[in-house]
């Protein structure tokens, strides 16, 4: 696999592809398991009513306010309308690539500013150095249940624990932008990832690996398979701390960060 570095316009068009991708992504789960979406021109927002505040998120698609002295009106306005639109007590996320609003007077608490990276479009496919995983693309009902099962179990997300089947994920969700992959071990399903083709790129996420089995190149074999679901685009994601080195020896780099708010 070769790639190059990227050119800063190119890294601004991934990020607004990011962006956008990322309103895609939410809206579309939400859509497809009988949940809400809602856009506006500044502001996407949807959810799934999920105790799993990663199924209940907004995403700006612009900056919300100017990035030096931005007003506490700009601020109130946005949180109003995520008030509006989410329920009472819902959990909910805030993605924000400008992080020009400041909702912490709003009943929202900062998460972090997890690093945006970018891997340009590769030469040629290869999803796994890892011979003992096999990795199949999600395509029928088995296939999700196993792709749902394993997420919640091994990223870990106890909000969603003890499991019901087709709470998060179902076979609805096939079909449209977005792609979904499992890997087997000793044939049993123990990672997961996802893409979403979308703004010009593959944006990657929903990556986990039974932790009994990190270390063995799975996660990198399962980011691979979802990196490269369009091989002409780039590939983008936001890492966690635990995914970054991964995903730097698969050749991304982080360009800038996000800030990512939580409402509990």
């Amino acid at each position: 696999m070769t790639t190059t570095q990227p050119h800063p316009t190119e890294i601004e068009t991934a990020f607004q592809g990011w962006v956008d991708a990322q309103a895609v992504t939410q809206e579309h789960l939400a859509i497809t398991h009988d949940g809400r979406a809602e856009r506006h021109p500044d502001l996407w927002m949807g959810t799934m009513a999920s105790p799993c505040p990663y199924m209940n998120c907004a995403v700006p698609l612009e900056a919300l306010a100017p990035a030096a002295g931005a007003s506490a009106g700009a601020a109130g306005d946005v949180a109003a309308r995520l008030a509006a639109f989410f329920s009472a007590g819902e959990p909910a996320l805030v993605w924000d690539r400008w992080g020009t609003a400041d909702l912490a007077q709003h009943g929202w608490s900062l998460m972090g500013h997890p690093p945006f990276m970018v891997r340009p479009p590769v030469d040629h496919i290869h999803w796994s150095a890892a011979g003992e995983l096999h990795i199949v693309e999600v395509s029928d009902a088995r296939t999700v249940a196993d792709f749902e099962r394993t997420l919640i179990e091994a990223y870990p997300t106890p909000e969603l624990q003890p499991i019901v089947e087709g709470a998060v994920f179902d076979d609805r969700a096939l079909g449209g932008p977005m792609r979904f992959f499992v890997g087997y071990h000793d044939g049993l399903p123990v990672a997961t990832s996802a893409t979403t083709l979308a703004a010009g790129v593959n944006l990657v996420g929903l990556v986990s690996v039974r932790s009994e089995l990190r270390g063995h190149g799975f996660g990198a074999a399962i980011t691979e398979a979802a990196s490269v679901a369009d091989p002409s685009l780039p590939a983008t994601l936001v890492a966690s701390d635990l995914g970054r080195p991964v995903y730097e020896r698969l050749g991304y780099t982080a360009y800038d960060r996000i800030t990512l708010w939580y409402r509990s």
